[in-house]
């Protein structure tokens, strides 16, 4: 089952499968190795309440985008949970599959923060909310994108995630008010 935490994009690679097992650390390790020294130095930097730079992300998101690849080259489909924040980490995932689609899950600062003081053993504190919004670009025109109210119940969010994203691109959706 899936477990939407915070309001950043849920990302799509091809179709609707997912190509692990429920957990992040399972589907790492389907991941191409080596392991990143990198990956470990992120998760430091959040840890320490740090936000992360664009030269931290970048490595990160190009590993993602040439993943999401290689499984679209062998007619398998990805879904990832990941804060592409700016409009440039989004378009570094584009460089990845031949299609993606984003659901950002937009809701208020308090909603948000509430969800992230409640969830345990994450790499990123709460503390990091005010820079992870501070860097947050909605999605733009021309991104297929869909912005659904994170104060919806979850079921009502996988739905309409699931029906948007089985049935194609669309168009954005309005950031919630």
């Amino acid at each position: 089952a899936a477990h939407f935490s915070n309001n950043f994009p849920f990302l799509r690679g091809m179709a609707s499968n997912w190509p692990c097992s429920s957990t992040l650390s399972s589907c790492v390790d389907s991941m191409p190795s080596p392991r990143w020294t990198w990956v470990s130095a992120n998760i430091a930097t959040m840890a320490a309440g740090r936000p992360l730079t664009d030269a931290q992300r970048m490595p990160w998101l190009r590993t993602l985008a040439g993943w999401m690849a290689q499984r679209a080259a062998a007619g398998e489909s990805t879904v990832l949970a990941c804060s592409a924040l700016g409009r440039h980490h989004r378009d570094e995932l584009r460089t990845g599959p031949p299609s993606l689609l984003l659901v950002h899950l937009d809701g208020p600062e308090e909603v948000v923060a509430d969800r992230l003081r409640q969830r345990q053993g994450h790499v990123m504190p709460a503390s990091l909310l005010a820079s992870q919004l501070e860097a947050l670009e909605p999605l733009a025109a021309d991104e297929a994108g869909l912005v659904l109210d994170l104060r919806d119940p979850l079921q009502v969010l996988v739905r309409e995630a699931s029906a948007w994203v089985l049935a194609g691109e669309g168009p954005v959706s309005p950031p919630v008010s």
